[in-house]
């Protein structure tokens, strides 16, 4: 998560796999293409292509995309929750900060938002929201039993 200086347009930050094109059992294409990422985003209501409202591609955009897709990382910008358009992040022109997520952690995200600029925080960039589940045991001192129960932490960028 940060200010990465990178602006991404709508390209793609994972390779999406065409089953029609490859197959559904060819288990090379699985080497090559995570086709596990489709299914992932689609199971935790994250939108499998991404939004923005910031129509520039730059050097350092491409640089992240390439990191992302080398990495199994998603981008959250522009397709979760509160930010499926993908609102401005600086100046009200630019989407240049981003919260990226693996796509195995991409189950703990319960709220993603970009907030409107307050002067009082930064003098150009919006506050980026995001909230994280965590799974909390708890043990009852007097009986010894235990539960698991969601704790959701919510943190400000």
């Amino acid at each position: 998560m940060g200010d990465f200086y990178a602006r991404t347009f709508n390209s793609p930050d994972h390779l999406p796999i065409d089953i029609n094109v490859f197959g559904s059992a060819d288990s090379d294409v699985d080497l090559i293409f995570d086709a596990d990422v489709q299914s992932e985003l689609a199971t935790f209501n994250f939108e499998i292509s991404r939004n923005s409202k910031d129509v520039t591609m730059n050097k350092l955009g491409r640089i992240l995309l390439c990191f992302c897709r080398e990495n199994n990382m998603i981008i959250l910008n522009g397709r979760s929750f509160s930010d499926k358009a993908s609102n401005f992040t600086c100046n009200d022109a630019s989407v240049v900060d981003y919260v990226l997520s693996s796509v195995e952690s991409l189950k703990l995200f319960s709220e993603f938002r970009i907030i409107d600029l307050c002067p009082l925080l930064s003098d150009k960039h919006c506050p980026v929201t995001f909230a994280i589940v965590t799974p909390v045991v708890l043990q009852d001192d007097n009986s010894g039993d235990t539960q698991c129960v969601n704790k959701v932490d919510p943190i400000i960028t």
